[in-house]
């Protein structure tokens, strides 16, 4: 399923060729909690991923994203849907996987930046993670699109 989203007023007929960054994101559930990234600084709540690298699938992507983001290992399983976001100056592209603990941990591996932005992983009951999503008023600029991308990915991939 493909999910389109127009930010900064933009209709379809204003859609230009613009910068394109692929990311992938695990909804990884166990016993009714989400893991869930939370970045203080930037005032986000993300389910946990990031940015693809060359020659790795999605499905690679997720599973090292979730780890390094969490320490928690998973197995991917079949993409759930896409997001797209259209803005003047960039299209942002979120791939949605359902993924499942395999047991297994490894040292949590931030990226400079996401240690500079305090990112911490965390267990949240699903339903007040949704609630959160859909109330929370982040100082960020970008927060509400942020918040508003990972509740339409959520509730695909649930």
């Amino acid at each position: 399923m493909k999910i389109e989203i127009f930010g900064d007023g933009l209709e379809r007929s204003q859609i230009k060729d613009q910068p394109r960054r692929t990311a992938c994101r695990g909804v990884v559930v166990k016993d009714g909690k989400i893991l869930v990234v939370h970045s203080p600084k930037l005032d986000i709540y993300t389910l946990p991923g990031g940015g693809r690298e060359a020659n790795e699938t999605l499905a690679q992507c997720v599973e090292r994203e979730v780890a390094e983001e969490t320490g928690v290992c998973v197995k991917a399983g079949p993409e759930a849907c896409v997001v797209i976001e259209y803005f003047t100056d960039s299209i942002w592209e979120s791939h949605y996987f359902p993924c499942a603990p395999t047991g297994e941990t490894v040292p949590v591996a931030l990226t400079e930046e996401e240690r500079k932005m305090g990112c911490d992983a965390a267990w949240y009951d699903l339903y007040d993670f949704l609630a959160l999503l859909e109330s929370y008023e982040s100082t960020n600029p970008y927060g509400a699109n942020i918040l508003e991308r990972e509740l339409v990915g959520l509730m695909n991939t649930i």
